[in-house]
């Protein structure tokens, strides 16, 4: 049932349960499903609170789906876009999207009364956040800058999550871009989890290199000649 152009019924009683049924169906050639923001708490969700009569039924709805899915196919890993943790059974990983520079979501991290480098901080630490409490995120880099490129990845291989770069400035903002930084580089598998080298600098070892991220408001000094900046990340293969 289409409610205007916005969505579908899922407060309609047996709707879930149907759907998740086709989707857990039509997924065995893949890994996981995306939900795009199934926290249904995002601004662009909002309309269809003036949409749905029951809006707390329908996100009941919605959310039923996600559970059925996990029941029907327990191999299929559920994705939910969303700058936010979830309740626990409705996914079971993230896709961080709008960090840093393209939006500067700071999700869980208040954000009224910071300045714009406070406010980019408190993005990328949500994102760091959500890294390292739920395996297996996404981060999506949405901009071409070299240094959020270099910060994201970065934090990924801190976190064994995943990365995807686009830039959503340009025309194709929906095509994956290479991550030139690091595409070439083979750091090999790691060698334990990663620790808090200093207060707020993030170090892992791998067994051919290692990685690193600042995320403290000065620049850390890795050697004589070579900085860490604040808000950005490095790969360094040995």
């Amino acid at each position: 049932v289409s409610l205007g152009t916005y969505a579908m019924d899922f407060s309609k009683p047996g709707f879930g349960e149907e759907l998740a049924t086709i989707d857990a169906s039509h997924a065995a050639p893949v890994d996981g499903v995306m939900w795009d923001y199934g926290c249904a708490d995002i601004s662009w969700v909002v309309p269809l609170k003036n949409v749905v009569v029951d809006w707390k039924t329908w996100r009941e709805g919605y959310a039923l789906t996600r559970r059925e899915i996990g029941r029907i196919a327990p191999g299929l890993r559920r994705f939910s876009a969303c700058n936010f943790l979830q309740e626990p059974g409705i996914c079971d990983a993230l896709m961080v999207e709008g960090i840093g520079l393209f939006q500067g979501f700071t999700g869980a991290i208040p954000s009224a009364g910071l300045s714009p480098e406070e406010k980019l901080r408190a993005s990328y630490l949500n994102a760091w956040n959500l890294a390292r409490a739920v395996p297996g995120t996404i981060l999506l880099c949405q901009t071409g800058d070299a240094r959020e490129r270099r910060l994201l990845a970065s934090m990924c291989l801190l976190t064994d999550c995943l990365f995807n770069h686009r830039n959503f400035v340009m025309l194709d903002r929906f095509a994956n871009l290479r991550n030139i930084e690091h595409f070439e580089l083979d750091v090999g598998p790691p060698q334990g989890p990663s620790w808090e080298y200093q207060p707020s600098v993030w170090r892992r070892n791998f067994s051919r290199g290692i990685v690193m991220v600042n995320l403290s408001t000065a620049p850390h000094n890795i050697s004589p000649t070579l900085k860490l900046w604040p808000n950005d990340g490095i790969v360094m293969q040995t």
